[in-house]
């Protein structure tokens, strides 16, 4: 079974939550309550900002950004059932929070992981295919957002979906021509449609750009 690129991706899609919620105003203190939380969750203090989420949500459960972020940190604690519950209780507030959607795809990639050490490859395909509807529906949503593009890109490359995944990782560097990550996802989708020329010049980038994996990189071009 080919290892999966999941740890090539954007582990911590969205680590602030998302964007601020259009639809629910904040008062000044609890403004710089979520300010706080979202800081102890970037410090990754996750099991920290969950706790203190729980509070904040106690006080203002139609904050939508608020579920997402509880949803991040509890998928960071290994927490993926109750993540999942927060994710749906964003989307259940708002379907247009593409970030709920995001997170339930890095869950889904993350039970093929688990899926993918324990060789079931019937649930690893089961997994990955449920991550690919969740991005999908995050870019029906936010179609040119491009570490989701990219994301899906390497998501594709595990479903042996070559030349699509060419296509959403091109269509990502194009948005975006400063993130190494999606320099470094490219050069993978070069290789897997052996274009090795393309594949070095994306490599080149994602080295120029300071990423920081360019030995585990390299090592997936090594016969």
């Amino acid at each position: 079974m080919r290892p999966l690129l999941f740890s090539l991706c954007f582990s911590l899609l969205i680590g602030c939550g998302g964007s601020d919620d259009p639809t629910t105003t904040l008062s000044s203190d609890a403004s710089s309550e979520f300010a706080a939380i979202k800081s102890t969750y970037q410090d990754r203090q996750f099991e920290e900002a969950s706790t203190a989420l729980d509070t904040f949500l106690e006080a203002n459960p139609e904050y939508t950004v608020a579920w997402i972020l509880q949803g991040n940190a509890r998928r960071e604690m290994g927490l993926s059932l109750s993540a999942k519950e927060a994710y749906n209780k964003a989307i259940a507030l708002d379907p247009l929070r593409f970030e709920a959607y995001l997170g339930l795809g890095v869950l889904a990639r993350r039970e093929a992981a688990k899926a993918s050490q324990a060789q079931n490859s019937s649930e690893v395909k089961a997994q990955l295919r449920a991550a690919k509807k969740h991005y999908e529906r995050a870019l029906s949503i936010e179609p040119y957002h491009p570490e989701t593009l990219s994301s899906l890109a390497m998501l594709l490359l595990d479903l042996n979906e070559e030349e699509e995944a060419l296509r959403q990782a091109e269509k990502a560097w194009e948005l975006t021509k400063r993130d190494a990550t999606i320099a470094a996802n490219l050069a993978i989708a070069y290789h897997r449609n052996n274009m090795t020329a393309k594949r070095e010049e994306a490599r080149e980038n994602a080295e120029r750009l300071g990423y920081g994996g360019m030995d585990k990189l390299d090592s997936l071009f090594t016969p």
